[in-house]
């Protein structure tokens, strides 16, 4: 019966996985085609990985592989308004907060099929997913949120709350990533030029949210390990600081971080090998790193 149910559960979240991949239309890139590599059947370990803002699937592929070749069934599910073949487009101004933690719980439903302990991780607007799942899912193993955008300034929690809260009220605003650059932007073909300041808001808004939470309870999931990079140009470590010096001062033992340190070189998109900083052969090691130190405490 329970050989029966594992493998029902298996079936089904293989199942799950190609109708999001059947979904796509032609309106978007093929990279944005979520990532499934599964050794047809349900493995001790199984990983989701959440992509960063104004990307998609394809920037944790390639990660995804070594994650595979560990042995491990890996889902890149695709968040929503991303992918799109039009690299000029709005659509990350419609985001949501709720969309957010939608993507996510179905990221860990399909995981929870393909593996008996499950993982997820992500990578800023992916990583501060990742960190709302750990602290209310008791059926994550691991949660990995790298350079979670959880504050945007140094400072204390209400600054970047008042600075978020500015953001939603503001008319939207499509930033360029490159002011210069623009459309010449080096760097993966599968990304936007421009981001939305309202979807900025809604993904700290979410990660206020955590910060909040967090003040009153512990991580739910057996392990969250932040990985957080002195390097990064693109956000600040104060909240997520914040949170495991409170989470240590209580006594929480589940809960640590991997400090990148500067002098590594890596930038705040650490995992897309099409960056033209990429260093992946640093990165990559030091995360699968994380995810086996982190799953070897686990009893």
């Amino acid at each position: 019966m329970g050989r029966m149910g594992t493998a029902m559960r298996y079936r089904e979240a293989v199942a799950e996985a190609l109708r999001q991949q059947d979904a796509l239309t032609a309106i978007h890139t093929s990279a944005a085609r979520p990532v499934l590599l599964e050794h047809g059947r349900r493995t001790p370990v199984a990983v989701a990985w959440l992509h960063g803002f104004t990307n998609c699937p394809r920037q944790f592929e390639a990660l995804g592989r070594r994650c595979y070749e560990r042995g491990w069934n890996v889902w890149i599910p695709l968040a929503p308004h991303h992918g799109l073949a039009d690299r000029m487009t709005d659509a990350t101004s419609l985001l949501t907060a709720s969309e957010l933690v939608a993507w996510g719980e179905q990221a860990i439903e399909v995981a929870r099929g393909l593996g008996e302990r499950v993982v997820v991780g992500g990578l800023s607007m992916g990583g501060t997913v990742a960190a709302a799942l750990g602290l209310r899912r008791a059926d994550i193993s691991l949660a990995l949120p790298i350079a979670p955008l959880l504050s945007a300034l140094p400072g204390p929690l209400a600054l970047n709350r008042a600075a978020a809260t500015a953001l939603r009220v503001l008319p939207n605003l499509m930033v360029w990533w490159d002011p210069k650059a623009r459309q010449s932007l080096a760097g993966p073909a599968h990304a936007y030029y421009r981001y939305s300041l309202w979807g900025v808001a809604e993904i700290l808004r979410l990660g206020l949210a955590f910060a909040d939470a967090a003040h009153r309870l512990e991580p739910a999931a057996a392990a969250v390990r932040f990985v957080l990079n002195d390097g990064d140009e693109a956000l600040r470590n104060t909240l997520a600081d914040a949170v495991l010096a409170r989470w240590a001062r209580l006594g929480v033992t589940n809960a640590d971080a991997v400090r990148l340190g500067a002098e590594l070189g890596l930038h705040h998109d650490l995992i897309d090998p099409g960056q033209p900083y990429a260093k992946v052969d640093v990165a990559y090691p030091i995360l699968i790193d994380a995810i086996e130190r982190g799953l070897a405490g686990l009893a």
